[in-house]
């Protein structure tokens, strides 16, 4: 039985293909030129990328230390290292808050989903760096032929074996088009990645700031609700002696009951935050508590946070880094696009045998040999409609890459004109309580002695506990804002050389 493995082409044929080649071959020339008149992406890029000379609301000190940022950003171009380096949520002195990061970081849905989608961009872009290279099929079988009717002999046994490769040129860069793009998109992936790690890190110290601040105030809550008791032990003494009236006595049973009314508030707010808190980390509930024990926003250390320069924070942050990948990717695209207009040569070569033994099988091979030229002639505009769709989908890569960076400055300005303005709010406000607390000594002082009225002393307690309530707020606020300006900045992250993840501080 013989079997026919590839077509053979005669020498008038070769001659044909040969000259065909070469029509096809000029038909390319042409259209390669036309397909490469682009606009630069580099210089769209740069445009995008514009960035001010420096911030407007940065205090001195972050602008001294612009120059020391910019030498440890070169510095860490040429170590790339994935991950965090620093881990800047350890700057507030907090083991609680270190354990609590951690424990977000591993046991978090949305880093977990950030790390798949990472290890599906890696299997893609091995499988463009694959379809780069030849492809080799064997096939080894047997058959049995035989006839169902008549009387002529037709039966028999069979065995083949052959050996076939293919192998597309990518004469105009098509498929290394495709496995950059692929390649773009891992790394966007891995920005990803770090991206979700640094969102995750600085909503997990915030929430737990956030609950030791309730806890705080709660404290203070209770702590005044048992003041006002105290105060109502004092007038209903009084009232009893005839010094004061019942109306002064029903207003601070009023008090009483207003100030025990926050302290629920406060406890169900305080709860509240322990529950989101425990979603961060993963639903563990009972690792909350533990977190929280001996905790305290005043023992808390509030760092000076180097800025540096505002250029640096196209390296620090991975959020921008994803979009230019995402942006690599999409000009890969745009590239392997035009050059699916072009003709494509496809090679082929194969060898192989047969026989009615199996040990026949080689004693008789065949090869084949063959190329093909294959060349668009009418698609209705399939390809130029792709074409079309790879840029219109660059150009909106390139917006968004101009977006995110405009977003970025804005968090960071943002951040840092809010870090400021708590800053002196902060020390303000320790005044005020500090006169508060006086105010309220002296006004008791005077009420046990007779030398002034209840509704002074009422008008002092208050006082002291809003600022009491404020300071704590104010103190919390103050140190979220230096999470979010962490945040803005990249958290500890820069680029590497090539575009990884490197740990910088």
């Amino acid at each position: 039985m013989r079997r026919t493995i590839l077509p053979r082409y005669t020498p008038f044929g070769r001659r044909r293909v040969a000259a065909a080649t070469a029509c096809g071959l000029a038909l390319v020339a042409c259209l390669l030129v036309s397909a490469c008149a682009s606009p630069s992406e580099e210089a769209d890029r740069a445009a995008a990328a514009r960035v001010p000379a420096a911030w407007r609301n940065a205090a001195p000190q972050d602008v001294d230390a612009g120059a020391r940022t910019e030498a440890r950003a070169a510095a860490a171009a040429s170590a790339p290292v994935d991950g965090f380096a620093e881990r800047w949520w350890q700057v507030y002195g907090a083991p609680g808050l270190d354990r609590a990061v951690d424990l977000a970081l591993r046991h978090g849905s949305d880093t977990a989903t950030a790390a798949a989608r990472l290890d599906e961009a890696a299997a893609v872009a091995r499988l463009a760096g694959a379809q780069r290279l030849p492809h080799a099929s064997a096939t080894l079988g047997v058959e049995r032929e035989g006839r169902l009717a008549g009387t002529r002999e037709a039966s028999g046994n069979a065995a083949f074996a052959t050996l076939e490769i293919t192998h597309t040129l990518d004469l105009w860069g098509e498929r290394r088009a495709l496995q950059a793009a692929a390649l773009a998109r891992q790394r966007a992936s891995v920005h990803d990645l770090a991206t979700v790690r640094l969102t995750v890190a600085a909503a997990t110290a915030s929430a737990w700031l956030e609950t030791v601040a309730l806890g705080e105030r709660l404290t203070i809550a209770r702590a005044n609700a048992d003041l006002a008791r105290r105060v109502l032990d004092l007038v209903a003494v009084r009232q009893q002696a005839g010094v004061v009236t019942s109306l002064d006595l029903a207003t601070q049973r009023a008090l009483l009951a207003e100030r025990e009314r926050d302290a629920a508030a406060m406890h169900g707010a305080a709860r509240q935050a322990e529950a989101r808190l425990a979603i961060l980390l993963g639903g563990n509930a009972a690792e909350v508590p533990p977190l929280l024990a001996n905790a305290r926003l005043d023992a808390l250390a509030c760092p000076r946070i180097d800025v540096g320069l505002p250029a640096t924070l196209l390296l620090r942050r991975p959020d921008l880094a994803r979009a230019e990948a995402a942006l690599a990717a999409a000009d890969a695209d745009l590239r392997a696009a035009r050059a699916a207009l072009l003709p494509s040569i496809d090679l082929a070569a194969s060898v192989g045998g047969g026989g009615n033994r199996l040990r026949q099988i080689l004693s008789n091979p065949l090869y084949g040999l063959a190329a093909a030229l294959t060349a668009p002639i009418f698609d209705a505009d399939q390809r130029q409609a792709e074409r079309d769709i790879a840029a219109a989908r660059r150009q909106a890569l390139l917006s968004d890459y101009h977006g995110a960076i405009v977003n970025a400055f804005g968090e960071t300005e943002g951040a840092l004109a809010l870090r400021q303005s708590l800053g002196a709010q902060a020390l303000a406000q320790q005044r005020v309580l500090d006169e508060a607390q006086r105010a309220y000594k002296l006004a008791e002082a005077r009420y046990r002695a007779g030398s002034d009225t209840l509704l002074t002393l009422l008008d002092a307690q208050r006082t002291l506990y809003e600022a009491r309530d404020r300071a704590v707020l104010l103190r919390l606020q103050t140190l979220q804002a230096t999470v979010a300006l962490q945040a803005a900045l990249g958290g500890g992250w820069q680029r590497g050389a090539a575009g990884a993840a490197v740990a910088g501080g």
